[in-house]
């Protein structure tokens, strides 16, 4: 039996796929599988799960452009699995399984009508698709699927192999060299990969080829100029020599400086290395001084807890309202001065012995007052009540005045607020603060340069150039971030006039700074017209920005503020709902900003809120555009000039307001005047109620002792009252010392305690007063030693600057040393044309070399400035001849250069064509074998399929056009025909389609794919074809056991498999060599019915 080849078929399983719901299993068998069954019934859906359950792009079928086509109708999810035989493997078998899963999402999208204000919303269905990959029921990726296609040559995306219904169109239409390549990557995909690399070979042959043409070409042109030049060299050799001193002398000026600066350089790496000690030794100590506080204050703040903690014991034995226990009552040690027993009984007593004394007096009085006197007390008590009634009235309020000073205080202090807020405010200009912005942002380098032109320009009395950002104002925080962002590297720009350019250009590159010129040509600022407002534009940059005309010149030269604009983004968003905005919004934009320039434009840039707009036409097309939008930053280096334009009449503000203020104090002074007035006649009307009211007491105290309130009152006995009266005081009062005695005493076995208490916190508070003054002086040690860090720091900084300085000096004199080296090294100074002789050019190096040796740094800086004085001068006798010389020189390097550059590139050409020939020799050998065998079996079969057919496989490669190589079939139906071509010319579409199935049948067994699919390649053929074609596959005279001439060794891949789809079987052929599937789908197959058998 037959073996099956690695990457064959053994079986392929569907569920839920196109026709079937499955699982639908369709068990391949080694040869030639037919697959037979009306259209319709699932014969393509087979070729499909093939196709897409190892890892294949649906494109390759034709059928679709997505997975979810290939779903069955109401299922949400499919499966494809696929036996793969690989003898490597394990099991020998490679179990490949795909899951498809579908989910819905739905999304809303609000949408407003343009004729009416109401709000709908769109609801879209989206078709999620979920790919899940196992192998052996492991997940795996699809890349790794993919990498199985190389190692088991499984070419599902090659017609010759894989031939779906829908692409037999395709194949008939493959031109010769797409069919050459074909079959090489059917055959053996390295053969595929060699040709690539042979047409890559060639044309990197051919373009170094024809670039040492142009090399060769240059070279003569170089060598013919100089001879030229140098047939007038001898008059050029004092410019020359003086050149050469020149450049020697600064070549040892620059070594010096740099051996200097090196010296400089150690020194200060070594006081850097020393500061860096000396700060990681004070900050050890000042992380010791730190630990030492810490435990200190820890210590201090126990010993104060200590202390407090005594003296709270203390006062609470110590305290006043603490009590007693005396004969089982409780009582205050030390009673309040109205709650004294003692004194309480004392009062008491003269207060009985003072209310009997009173009512003896009352009881004799009345009975000498007579009816008389008592209506003489009411008369007077009613006329005190009338009198003091009266005075009340007059008293006046206060409250109003109290209110309205209170106002005035809040107001007075408000204005002295204001008038302290004026008055602290810096006195720097616009123009000063917006420069400092741009300095604070600018780089290290470019700042520094920056400051040392002022510098100059200041000590040599010269007005500075006039810089971008201060001819800039700009108001309002959007319009600062859309010029900063549209202007952004010019801020920093110095603006030259025409007139003075060549006067500072030298200056301004001393101090590597940037520079822009004043156009010679005026621009035309763009306004905005009214169908510009239509659209919601509000107006051109340059309306926004400030400044001269000059400055708006320059600016529209490099950055373009006379065409980009602003647009208001609200009417934006309420004209856009119409169809076609934006078409009309472009095209009239691009009209109106044409018109004005008088050019046409293809670019639109413009700003909409924080968003940027570029707008450009693709081919001058106007449905061909891009519309491209970034968000812009805030503004970092622009000042919103409004804000100080608000306080450009701070002057008059701060008068305004003092006025106000001594507004507000005089009536402050005029109301206190009035309260203090109002106070002083309170205080008089008071005094004279108060001996009123008096009056009144009395009065009324007279008339009540007038009449006795009890019967008993009239015959009392005063005398034993008083006695009763003392004796019973004295016994409260002896009864009272008695208590009082004892609570001193035990008041006193309690002041022991409270003395030890005080002591121990007394003792206690002295050590943490000791603590905190040691607290003081660690403090002050720690911020002498913070401050002495920071002077390290600082000066450490400094010597790290200084460091990048002379670093950078060292670099820019080691380059000119270089440049300096190779010049003097390239310098050739020739003999004079009369032909007498000279030293030569080493010899002369020498002698300028021994002449400035023992010169020191200064003498070199004045030999330097004589020499270079002279070549001055030498150049402006004849300046034509220094731009001679500097032509030879510059000649000269170019030959060395392209003379390097061929002999290069010579190599490189030699080298890639040894390594093409020796490709090509065994490609070819390998190509013209195989194609003699394919011709061998194509003839042979195409003779055996017709009575007169023939046909031939031609071979047309050639080295040099490597590219072009095909493979040309010609065939013949007729003996009376000669051999033609295959084109849609010469051959009808049966018998294009018989000839593919041949040259398919020709190849098979010289690939090493391992299974062949042609899906219904026999429609529009007849019977006799077919039955011939099927012949081929299964008789064994033209089998795979007929000999292999091309690789015997091919013959161990074993028998390739076959899947042939048709609608129905040709009758009178034997199929008994050929595995039949008969699909059953459709209305009458039972539900139950679920696996494909053969």
């Amino acid at each position: 039996m037959v073996s099956l080849r690695d990457g064959a078929i053994k079986y392929i399983s569907m569920e839920n796929w196109m026709a079937y719901t499955g699982p639908v299993i369709l068990n391949a068998q080694p040869g030639v599988n037919i697959i037979a069954a009306a259209n319709g019934s699932g014969k393509s859906a087979i070729v499909c799960a093939i196709a897409l359950s190892l890892g294949f792009d649906v494109s390759i079928l034709s059928r679709g452009d997505n997975i979810r086509s290939f779903v069955k109708r109401g299922s949400t999810k499919a499966v494809l699995k696929i036996g793969i035989v690989d003898n490597a493997s394990a099991n020998g078998i490679i179990h490949i399984k795909r899951r498809i899963s579908l989910s819905e999402s739905i999304s809303k999208n609000k949408s407003s009508e343009s004729g009416n204000k109401s709000e709908g919303t769109t609801v879209k269905h989206n078709t999620n698709v979920k790919n899940e990959w196992f192998i052996d029921d492991k997940p795996v990726t699809l890349d790794y699927i993919k990498s199985l296609h190389m190692k088991l040559n499984i070419q599902v995306n090659n017609l010759l192999t894989f031939l779906a219904q829908a692409n037999v169109g395709k194949f008939a239409a493959m031109n010769q060299h797409e069919l050459f390549r074909s079959t090489l990557k059917a055959v053996d995909p390295q053969l595929y990969t060699d040709l690539d690399l042979l047409i890559d070979l060639t044309n990197q042959l051919k373009s170094r080829t024809s670039k040492s043409q142009l090399i060769e070409q240059e070279l003569n042109s170089c060598n013919i100029k100089l001879s030229e030049l140098n047939a007038i060299n001898d008059s050029m050799i004092k410019l020359r020599e003086a050149q050469l001193y020149s450049s020697i002398t600064k070549l040892r000026l620059h070594k010096i400086k740099v051996s200097n600066l090196n010296k400089g350089l150690a020194t200060t790496k070594k006081n850097i290395a020393d500061y860096n000690g000396y700060i990681s030794r004070d900050e050890g100590e000042l992380k010791m001084l730190q630990r030492k506080f810490d435990k200190t204050k820890k210590e201090a703040n126990n010993l104060l807890e200590h202390a407090k903690d005594r003296m709270r014991s203390a006062t609470e034995l110590n305290d006043l309202n603490s009590t007693v226990t005396v004969n089982g009552e409780p009582h205050k040690v030390f009673e309040e001065p109205n709650n004294n027993v003692i004194d309480k009984i004392y009062f008491q007593s003269i207060t009985n012995l003072k209310k009997l004394l009173s009512d003896f007096k009352s009881e004799v009085s009345r009975r000498k007052i007579s009816e008389d006197n008592v209506d003489k007390l009411k008369e007077k008590l009613e006329f005190l009540n009338k009198e003091i009634a009266s005075i009340r009235s007059t008293m006046v309020s206060t409250n109003e005045l109290v209110d309205k000073i209170a106002e005035c205080k809040i107001t007075e202090e408000s204005l002295r607020y204001r008038l302290q807020k004026f008055n602290s405010k810096q006195t720097k200009s616009f123009s000063e603060t917006q420069l400092d912005s741009l300095l604070k942002r600018l780089p290290y380098t470019k700042r520094e340069h920056f400051n040392l032109y002022i510098k100059h320009c200041q000590k040599h009395n010269i007005t500075p150039q006039n810089i971008v950002i201060n001819d800039l104002k700009v108001n309002g925080k959007l319009n600062c971030c859309i010029v900063e962002e549209s202007l952004g590297k010019y801020l920093e720009c110095f603006i030259l006039d025409n007139t003075d350019y060549n006067a500072n250009i030298s200056l301004l590159k001393d101090f590597r700074l940037p520079m822009i010129t004043i156009p010679e040509v005026e621009h035309i600022l763009c306004n905005v017209t009214p169908k510009m407002k239509e659209f919601g534009v509000v107006a051109f940059l340059h309306e926004i920005i400030d400044s001269s005309s000059i400055t708006k010149q320059v600016l529209s030269s490099v950055a373009q503020i006379n065409e980009s604009f602003i647009v208001d983004g609200r009417k934006l968003n309420i004209n856009n709902k119409n169809e076609g905005f934006y078409t009309r919004f472009y095209k009239i934009m691009i009209e109106e900003i044409s018109y004005q320039l008088g050019r046409p434009i293809n670019t639109l840039k413009y700003y909409i809120g924080n968003k940027k707009h570029i707008y450009k036409l693709i081919q001058g097309n106007d449905d061909l555009y891009t519309d491209t939008e970034t968000t812009i930053n805030q503004p970092k280096i622009l000042i919103d000039y409004s804000n100080y334009q608000n306080c450009g009449n701070d002057r008059e503000d701060v008068e305004k307001i003092q006025i106000e203020l001594n507004r507000i104090t005089d009536q402050l002074y005029s109301l206190n005047k009035q309260l203090n007035e109002q106070n002083n006649a309170n205080k008089h009307i008071s005094r004279k109620l108060y001996a009123l009211t008096r009056q009144q007491i009395s009065v009324e105290k007279s008339l009540k002792s007038l009449f006795p309130t009890s019967e008993s009152q009239k015959d009392r006995n005063w005398r034993t009252e008083l006695k009763e009266t003392k004796m019973k005081q004295i016994e409260f009062i002896n009864k009272a010392i008695s208590i009082k005695t004892d609570i001193i005493m035990k008041w006193l076995e309690k002041s022991s305690d409270i003395r030890n208490n005080l002591y121990e916190a007394n003792r206690t508070y002295k050590l943490y007063l000791n603590s905190e003054i040691e607290l003081k002086q660690i403090q002050d040690a720690l911020n002498t030693s913070t401050d002495a860090l920071k002077l390290l720091k600082t000066k450490l900084e400094t010597l790290q600057n200084t460091q990048k300085e002379q670093e950078e000096r060292i670099s820019f004199y080691n380059d000119s040393i270089r440049e300096l080296e190779n010049s003097i090294k390239s310098s050739k100074l020739s003999n004079p044309v009369d032909g007498s002789q000279r030293k030569s050019t080493a010899e002369i190096i020498k002698e300028f070399a021994t002449k400035i040796n023992h010169l020191n740094e200064g003498e070199l800086e004045k030999e330097l400035i004589r020499a270079e004085n002279q070549v001055k001068q030498l150049e402006s006798d004849d300046c034509e001849q220094s731009q001679i010389i500097k032509k030879i020189n510059e000649g000269e390097m170019l030959k060395m250069k392209l003379i390097q550059d061929l002999k290069d590139i010579k190599q490189s050409i030699e080298a890639t064509n040894m390594e093409r020939n020796a490709k090509f020799s065994d490609w070819s050998t390998e190509i013209k074998s195989l194609v003699k065998e394919i011709d061998t079996k194509f003839g042979r079969y195409m003779e055996y399929i017709g009575d007169g057919s023939a046909g031939q496989v031609r071979l047309d490669i050639d080295l040099d056009n490597i590219k072009e190589s095909k493979i040309r079939i010609l065939v013949k139906f007729s003996r009376e025909k000669d051999l033609l071509p295959l084109t849609t010319s010469y051959q009808s579409g049966g018998e294009r389609g018989v000839t593919t199935m041949v040259y398919i049948l020709a190849v098979q067994y010289i690939t090493k794919n391992a299974f062949f699919v042609i899906d219904e390649i026999n429609q529009g053929l007849d019977s006799h074809y077919e039955r011939k074609l099927m012949t081929l596959l299964l008789d064994d005279a033209i089998d795979f056991r007929e000999e292999v001439s091309y690789d015997s060794k091919k013959a161990k891949l074993g028998s390739p498999q076959y899947f042939i789809l048709t609608p129905q079987l040709i009758p009178g052929i034997d199929l008994r060599k050929a595995t039949l599937h008969f699909p059953l789908n459709g209305s009458g197959i039972g539900s139950d019915l679920t696996v494909l058998w053969y």
